[in-house]
């Protein structure tokens, strides 16, 4: 698999609202799933591409761990 890089923003979102950039193959489909901070998971999208992706997760304030691929990042809902 080729490495990838992605960022959430706005971080922190507002309303659950927020959009994942993938920089990596524009081939490859990219799997989200977002877990409460008690790894609960609470998301899950297996359609990602390459390129900006529009989220809206209805999430609750709070703090999550966004995962793609594998690989975590934290995310604040306000």
């Amino acid at each position: 698999m080729q490495r990838f890089h992605w960022e959430i923003f706005p971080n922190p979102a507002i309303n659950g609202d927020f959009a994942i950039n993938i920089s990596g193959n524009e081939n490859e489909s990219y799997t989200l799933t977002i877990y409460s901070i008690e790894g609960k998971k609470v998301y899950e999208n297996d359609n990602l591409s390459s390129g900006k992706n529009e989220i809206s997760s209805e999430l609750d304030k709070g703090i999550y761990i966004v995962r793609v691929n594998g690989e975590n990042q934290k995310l604040v809902i306000e």
